[in-house]
């Protein structure tokens, strides 16, 4: 079964989640509205089939891990982006 794709703005909020940001700070730090960020939240749990913040935080760190573990594996740079085809000097 292939992953849900996020958008590069569902992606922001759920790597914030990792930090254990609220949704104001998540707000401030993106500059959108508390009621956007929840909107997005709302969407994240959805796509993902999850009920918590905390799925949607575990979910995407472990999605960041297989991510970065392949493109060790694959001799890409970590620091090239993602979906970015730079080859590690």
């Amino acid at each position: 079964m292939k992953a849900p794709k996020l958008s590069p703005r569902e992606r922001e909020i759920a790597d914030l989640l990792l930090f254990e940001l609220g949704d104001k700070q998540i707000a401030s730090e993106l500059s959108l509205s508390v009621a956007t960020v929840r909107f997005y939240l709302r969407n994240l749990r959805k796509k993902l089939k999850l009920h918590s913040r905390g799925g949607v935080a575990l979910w995407f760190f472990k999605s960041e891990q297989r991510r970065l573990r392949t493109n060790s594996i694959l001799g890409y740079s970590a620091d090239s982006g993602r979906g970015a085809k730079v080859k590690a000097a």
